[in-house]
């Protein structure tokens, strides 16, 4: 048997997600953090964008996001190429979070703008409390030092046959 809407959870009520994108358009006030570039409202996808921390901070949306995990929780999307909004992301929260869940990933996202201010290498090296830390990227740029199975790895640095 169906639920009607009233029975339903609060997350599967309608308006449900405007209510969260309301929620995180309040608390986004906080500096560094602008909020949607789109002055409709709209169902889907908004991004917001992390431009001025960017200019005031030099901390990106990717450092960010690598800081967002030390506290344990999800990180945002990251928007699709190309980016249309300068250092883009998109809050997209699950059907399964709760309210307090969402008010803990919104103080975690202003605790870490305040730390951009305060202290731009803590962000930009993060993650600190994980086992694996940041990737050296160069390397993904180079053709030469790619390599799609491990036997073209052990071949193509190593000398080896595979």
């Amino acid at each position: 048997a169906l639920r009607r809407r009233r029975d339903a959870p609060p997350h599967r009520r309608r308006g449900h997600r405007q209510r969260v994108l309301r929620r995180i358009r309040h608390r986004q006030t906080h500096r560094g953090l602008r909020p949607p570039h789109l002055a409709e409202k709209r169902m889907e996808m908004t991004r917001y964008s992390l431009e001025t921390l960017r200019e005031e901070t030099g901390v990106g949306v990717m450092d960010v996001q690598n800081r967002m995990v030390d506290y344990g929780i999800d990180a945002f999307w990251m928007s699709h190429e190309p980016w249309l909004v300068p250092e883009p992301f998109t809050p997209e929260a699950g059907e399964m979070y709760s309210k307090e869940d969402l008010d803990t990933w919104i103080d975690v996202l202003a605790r870490i703008s305040d730390e951009a201010y305060a202290d731009p290498e803590l962000v930009k090296t993060a993650p600190h409390n994980q086992a694996i830390h940041q990737i050296d990227s160069a390397r993904l740029d180079d053709p030469d030092a790619w390599a799609m199975t491990w036997r073209a790895f052990q071949r193509k640095h190593k000398g080896g046959k595979a």
